[in-house]
């Protein structure tokens, strides 16, 4: 569709009667594979009925076996296979996620072209010229069609989120970890910028990017059970993260990165504080823009000094509660000053990186000093009283 020439009534005017046409066509195919379902179980349960009835004529009464819901006697006494609880809450976190991100994306100001000018444009601006070339060239192709690209992809995230939160042990849900990391790629390149790592990287400044964390969630979920029920996931990801907040302290405290200057810190979150939101929050945000102003020299080194209290303090398996609950305060103040929550203004397009963050933290926290043994098959830690008392 030729959206060229139109204004930005226009636009949304095609916006809203597409994603009217999207949403009843998606109600449809719901109603026909819901109706579908229902009638292939029915024909099913009358089949095992019929099978389990025939065995009980044949036997005695005490080896008929009903069948209940439609559940083969197979599944139901053997059940689901058991997973870490940090697992499960990596799974549906991850898909509860995508599934918000999903409807930010229907918000109408990303089907304009003004979208594009104030979240793509600026990042774009700032890389090297290699990985600008690659940005403008994602920004071109959207721009063709600022509305068919919208409605694809929030499409495409509510499938992602819709996919795990219901594919916990189908093929589909693999799939759909599979479309969680190779959509976080092209986000994490074409949209963040590689998480501006090449142009003055700050935690401040969005790096090392929530993409690159939704990549990294989805790759762990795509790895052998072996690897969550032994721990190796948790200690990975503990020493991963104290490594990164290291590595950005370092960023941050370097002088040619600029953010001793009094207008670095000040802007970002300057910047912020005009995105249209509940006044409380943005005279929040003015104030602490102001006191970053007449205090950069303040405000930088205390973040250096808190990321790296953070990022040691998790090498310490002592001080592992104080890191979880530093790091989740850190994140939390991070998630209103720096990110403004991250869906404020119109044009969020996720949580941003804080909320991945304190998934990342708490699916590889509450089981990492008690390994689940995988051959032992242990129910799930959050039915276990043993496996959750200290």
């Amino acid at each position: 569709m030729n959206m060229k020439g139109l204004n930005n009534v226009q636009l949304l005017t095609v916006y809203y009667n597409s994603l009217l046409t999207v949403v009843w066509i998606l109600f449809f195919v719901i109603f026909v594979l819901a109706f579908m379902t229902f009638i292939f179980k029915w024909v099913g349960q009358q089949f095992e009925e019929q099978e389990d009835q025939s065995v009980a004529n044949k036997n005695s009464k005490n080896t008929m076996r009903l069948t209940v819901r439609g559940e083969s006697p197979k599944v139901s006494k053997n059940g689901t296979h058991s997973y870490p609880l940090g697992w499960y809450i990596a799974w549906y976190g991850l898909g509860f996620i995508w599934l918000i991100d999903g409807f930010l994306q229907s918000q109408p100001e990303m089907a304009l072209p003004i979208f594009v000018k104030f979240v793509f444009n600026s990042v774009a601006q700032s890389q090297p010229g290699w990985l600008q070339h690659i940005m403008d060239f994602g920004i071109t192709m959207w721009n063709q069609d600022t509305v068919g690209n919208n409605i694809a992809a929030l499409l495409a995230q509510l499938a992602i989120g819709v996919g795990i939160l219901t594919g916990r042990n189908h093929w589909w849900g693999r799939v759909a970890i599979w479309a969680s990391l190779v959509w976080a790629l092209i986000i994490w390149v074409m949209g963040e910028g590689l998480g501006n790592l090449f142009s003055s990287p700050s935690y401040w400044n969005g790096s090392p990017g929530a993409a690159l964390i939704y990549m990294l969630i989805s790759i762990y979920l795509l790895m052998p059970l072996r690897f969550w029920a032994t721990g190796k996931i948790a200690k990975w990801t503990i020493a991963g993260l104290g490594i990164q907040w290291l590595i950005l302290a370092f960023a941050q405290i370097l002088p040619s990165n600029g953010y001793y200057s009094s207008d670095a810190l000040y802007s970002i979150v300057a910047n912020l504080s005009n995105m249209p939101q509940p006044i409380v929050l943005s005279n929040s945000l003015q104030v602490a823009a102001l006191s970053m102003l007449h205090h950069p020299l303040l405000w930088n080194l205390v973040s250096v000094l808190i990321m790296i209290v953070i990022g040691v303090s998790g090498f310490f398996k002592r001080l592992r509660k104080f890191t979880l609950i530093s790091a989740i305060a850190w994140l939390a103040f991070t998630w209103w000053i720096a990110e403004d929550f991250g869906v404020l203004g119109g044009m969020g397009t996720d949580l941003n990186m804080s909320p991945l963050y304190a998934l990342l933290y708490i699916s590889c926290w509450w089981y990492a000093d008690r390994p689940v043994s995988f051959r032992k098959r242990i129910a799930l830690p959050f039915l276990s009283h043993k496996l959750s008392a200290r």
